[in-house]
């Protein structure tokens, strides 16, 4: 039996190596290679449907993943919080006009100003699975959990259905309130009909007599005296 060949086996290793590198590069695995910034948010709400390898668009582009949903539980407040970590590629986007200066802590406080926000929308209502969306929303509050963080933390608002929750909540609780006030506004229209009942009493009987005269005096006017009569009819109902 021949002894087998240590430079034969030293080749075929190398270039099994290769053949691997090569078919990593050409299949997308030099996106491993590539530097992605790390960061963590909080969301509000529930993140059922959020998944580990869930997309990061901003504005339907992708631009990174979700890479870990944790529960952080504290004891002393009876308290849990939620973390999502995602990873985001920098170079996905480009910065026209400006170059990237500062430390990406920096850069986000400059984002974050301008309305940086991540927000939970759904993928496919059939699924129920959920994506982070990353968007400027200037006019949204700035919520952070804030303390000893691993990562830099972009801040959250709530998603649309949970808006909409919100929304309907503020309306029951307002709606008490709102019922007070029409039964005090139909309380003093009533009043303000009976203080005026003697009155519309008293057209009606002037009406009636007015009728009556035109009756004797001017049998040719019958037919203004119905109509005469329907209206008093009708401010009687009215009274």
């Amino acid at each position: 039996m021949s002894k087998a060949n240590p430079t034969v086996i030293g080749a075929f290793v190398v270039g099994a190596i290769a053949l691997i590198v090569i078919g990593l590069l050409v299949f997308g695995g030099a996106s491993w290679f590539a530097k992605r910034n790390t960061y963590i948010a909080y969301f509000p709400g529930s993140v059922k449907g959020l998944r580990v390898g869930a997309p990061v668009d901003f504005r339907g582009v992708t631009i990174g993943e979700v890479t870990d949903i944790t529960v952080v539980f504290d004891p002393k407040d009876v308290s849990a919080r939620i973390p999502v970590v995602m990873q985001l590629d920098p170079s996905r986007i480009d910065v026209v006009g400006m170059v990237r200066t500062g430390t990406q802590m920096e850069q986000l406080q400059r984002m974050i100003q301008a309305g940086f926000r991540a927000q939970l929308q759904a993928q496919s209502l059939l699924t129920g699975l959920l994506y982070v969306n990353l968007d400027i929303n200037p006019d949204t509050p700035v919520r952070l959990v804030g303390g000893e963080q691993s990562h830099p933390e972009i801040p959250t608002i709530p998603s649309g259905m949970e808006q909409l929750q919100q929304s309907a909540g503020d309306v029951a609780q307002q709606l008490p309130g709102l019922i007070a006030k029409l039964n005090g506004i139909l309380g003093d229209v009533s009043s303000e009909l009976q203080a005026t009942k003697g009155d519309f009493r008293e057209i009606v009987g002037d009406l009636t007599a007015l009728s009556n005269r035109m009756r004797e005096r001017a049998p040719a006017f019958d037919r203004m005296v119905d109509t005469a009569d329907a209206a008093t009819g009708k401010v009687g109902d009215l009274a």
